[in-house]
């Protein structure tokens, strides 16, 4: 596809390879990649394109929206017909945007794990209140090692609902922390520190 560019020299012809026509829809169709591969590089202050040394400018861009456009002139783009003809293997498998997507399969312990290991039930409510979501395989329990932790620190911490305290130091607890590396001390020696709770 050849392109009119503004440049320094004047408005020339850049021929762009590996490039799809979709009529209709802006998008980027000088890939930054591939120009590096082929030592153009992009310089958004100056909005130019240059090969290898930054004086080596090769097109001037203009801002706009957003986009930087390399178009010099639309009156001298091409018509769409001659686009269409020569690029229409691209369009073989064109697909409208209003055309529905294919069902995502899921295997449900996938599911669990994709939407941040919710329990059987919420899994199971996928189906029928997510569009586009098909799930597979049997209802299990979850055995993943997240969801066995996140049960273990729950059923640890459950402790009896205790009496309130009658008198001071009826109950207290004391925490020790050690607060410095191994092998070093405070100013006044020491090395550990107690926490205690009424």
């Amino acid at each position: 596809m050849d392109l009119v560019a503004r440049t320094q020299q004047g408005l020339l012809l850049l021929k762009l390879t590996h490039v799809a026509y979709v009529e209709g829809f802006l998008t980027s169709i000088l890939g930054l990649a591939r120009c590096r591969s082929e030592s153009i590089h992009f310089d958004s202050g100056r909005d130019v394109l240059y090969m290898q040394e930054p004086t080596n400018i090769i097109a001037q861009l203009k801002y706009n929206g957003g986009h930087w456009l390399i178009d010099a002139d639309p009156s001298r783009r091409p018509p769409l017909s001659v686009l269409r003809s020569s690029l229409s293997t691209f369009g073989t498998s064109y697909r409208p945007s209003y055309a529905p997507k294919p069902d995502n399969i899921v295997d449900r312990r996938a599911a669990h794990q994709i939407w941040g290991h919710p329990g059987r039930k919420a899994v199971d409510q996928l189906e029928p209140n997510v569009i586009g979501v098909q799930l597979t395989g049997d209802h299990m329990d979850c055995l993943c090692q997240t969801c066995i932790e996140a049960r273990m620190a729950h059923i640890v911490s459950r402790r009896p609902s205790e009496s309130r305290a009658q008198e001071p130091f009826y109950r207290i607890a004391i925490d020790i922390i050690y607060i410095i590396p191994v092998g070093d001390e405070c100013i006044d020696g020491s090395k550990y520190a107690i926490h205690a709770v009424d």
